[in-house]
């Protein structure tokens, strides 16, 4: 595989630059060469250094390449697994967001918000900001059911089950891995944190914005002016802290 190849490359350049270090004070300290020598190595070193760069500069493309198709590779399934043809055939997952769809998605099944996440504490229907979490309808494939057991592993066999908010479970029985293992060894090899990119995709799949509110989002960019630049963004959690800690202003944060 190429990144194995390049990272063979990697370490032996290094030993080059290991080897050639001990070489350099290897010599006795009355040589007069020793200024010259010293000169060498610092321009060797300077050089290794610079093909190690270029070859680690080499992998980004790489990396993401790899990068991009996994992530749509995992879209396309959460949407199979969230999108079905019919949702009377499939076994489902009621909760609420993030969490429950790593859960649902980790059981195979569909994840249906509670009231069709009409019922939120933020003033707004879910669908209000984004795309509806999934094609299955609460009133008709979970209502028929109630009240719902409550989820408590991959094996279960119930058609629909309950996942109570994460603050409510308590230790879990089934949790799944950080990463899938069929994900884990492609993403150990290119990406420095395959949790946390894996949990974004989950997240990114949630978190689709509907038609009204891309359209203002892409009204406000426009406003900007962005260029190429780097960009940091700051999330000030305000929802379940309000009632753990005094409100603070904006301002305060930047």
């Amino acid at each position: 595989m190429f990144i194995e190849s390049t990272t063979n490359e990697l370490r032996n350049k290094l030993k080059n630059l290991f080897d050639l270090l001990g070489n350099s004070f290897s010599y006795n300290t009355k040589d007069n060469s020793r200024d010259s020598r010293s000169e060498l190595v610092g321009k060797q070193f300077g050089y290794l250094l610079s093909e190690i760069d270029q070859i680690i500069e080499s992998n980004v493309d790489t990396h993401k390449k790899v990068l991009d198709d996994l992530a749509q590779h995992i879209n396309k399934t959460l949407y199979k697994l969230q999108y079905p043809n019919d949702c009377n055939n499939r076994r489902l997952l009621v909760c609420y967001v993030g969490y429950c769809l790593y859960i649902a998605s980790a059981a195979n099944r569909t994840l249906v918000f509670e009231n069709d996440g009409t019922k939120w504490y933020y003033g707004f229907k879910w669908t209000d900001i984004f795309q509806q979490i999934t094609s299955c309808n609460y009133e008709k494939h979970v209502r028929p059911f109630l009240p719902l057991p409550e989820y408590k592993n991959t094996h279960q066999q119930g058609k629909v089950v309950l996942l109570r908010g994460r603050w409510e479970v308590g230790n879990l029985p089934h949790r799944p891995e950080a990463v899938p293992l069929e994900l884990k060894e492609i993403l150990i090899k290119h990406h420095t944190n395959p949790p946390a990119w894996f949990m974004g995709q989950i997240i990114k799949f949630a978190l689709r914005e509907n038609q009204n509110i891309l359209a203002k989002l892409i009204k406000v960019e426009a406003t900007f002016k962005l260029g190429k630049e780097s960009f940091t963004g700051i999330h000030v959690r305000r929802t379940d802290k309000i009632g753990e800690a005094p409100h603070q202003n904006l301002i305060e944060y930047m």
